[in-house]
């Protein structure tokens, strides 16, 4: 079964374009993989094909989806049509991008620095430390007060400076 017409409408493609596997085309090649090998998983199980593409627009580059579809069978058991949406996730998928490579040039340049550069999760645990509070300080990701930055502090500073990590992160 082909996609309906708004899928023509939205990727630019012919009512005979969308006969048989010829929509793939619409999707980003290096993606097509990807998708066929849900659309099969959700032929053979039934289940709901729940993916995020990039798609050829109608008007020109390319937008990434998420296309939720599940295959309706008719008495005989095979595939009467799909029934489905596309979300345009498009901007999403941009911040994410932005987001990753922002993150890849903070870990650089704190992974370069001579500083001690930490950084803690809601929870007081350590969610990074460089290079070189690791070589200097020992300190590690994943450990808390109790079991393990903590230990580095002296006795007379610590507990004050465990007490106003805890309440910049409480009041952020």
């Amino acid at each position: 079964p082909a996609p309906t017409r708004g899928w023509g409408e939205a990727t630019g493609q012919t009512p005979d374009e969308l006969l048989g596997l010829a929509w793939l085309n619409a999707v980003h090649p290096d993606d097509r993989h990807f998708v066929m090998r849900h659309w099969h998983e959700a032929l053979a199980g039934g289940a709901t094909m729940n993916a995020e593409y990039r798609l050829r627009m109608a008007g020109g580059g390319w937008r990434w989806t998420n296309v939720r579809a599940a295959p309706l069978r008719n008495s005989h058991g095979s595939v009467a049509r799909w029934i489905g949406m596309n979300i345009d996730v498009d901007a999403r998928r941009q911040a994410e991008g932005a987001l990753r490579e922002s993150e890849g040039r903070f870990r650089v340049l704190a992974e370069a620095s001579p500083a001690l550069i930490y950084q803690f999760d809601e929870q007081g645990r350590l969610a990074y430390a460089n290079r070189r509070c690791q070589d200097m300080l020992g300190m590690q990701a994943g450990t808390s007060p109790e079991n393990g930055w903590g230990a580095e502090l002296h006795p007379e500073d610590g507990p004050r400076y465990i007490e106003r990590v805890r309440l910049a992160i409480a009041t952020r």
